[in-house]
């Protein structure tokens, strides 16, 4: 049987960001690139994965871990705000489009959860 390998803390929270199915948009090279420039982080172009965790675990170094999520979150804004002009332009598409914007507004409040931090930790 093969053993689990030791994910880091915020594996959670890097995996819902990345994965369209379950943040409802798509995160790209250019949006975390963009919200690490915001913060005084320059990050390199490589795979989405291993800049968000550069990102993350920078802006712990540097005490900027709070302003990089809430960088996120107004990112979730925004898209937000699209997906809703979507639903007055495309009516007969609204299911999917709600479905969007339910799975944003979950991220979001991952990532509030994550601003608040564990009580328990």
């Amino acid at each position: 049987m093969k053993k689990k390998e030791f994910e880091p803390k915020g594996s959670v929270l890097e995996k819902q960001l990345l994965a369209v199915f379950f943040s409802g948009f798509y995160l790209s090279h250019k949006d975390i690139v963009k919200i690490g420039e915001s913060v005084g982080i320059e990050l390199p172009y490589k795979k989405r994965s291993i800049i968000l965790q550069e990102l993350f675990i920078e802006a712990k170094k540097r005490g900027k871990y709070g302003e990089v999520v809430l960088e996120f979150i107004k990112l979730i804004d925004e898209n937000v705000a699209k997906f809703s002009s979507y639903l007055e332009s495309y009516p007969f598409a609204s299911s999917v489009i709600n479905g969007w914007i339910r799975k944003a507004n979950a991220t979001k409040g991952l990532l509030l959860r994550e601003l608040r931090g564990n009580p328990y930790e």
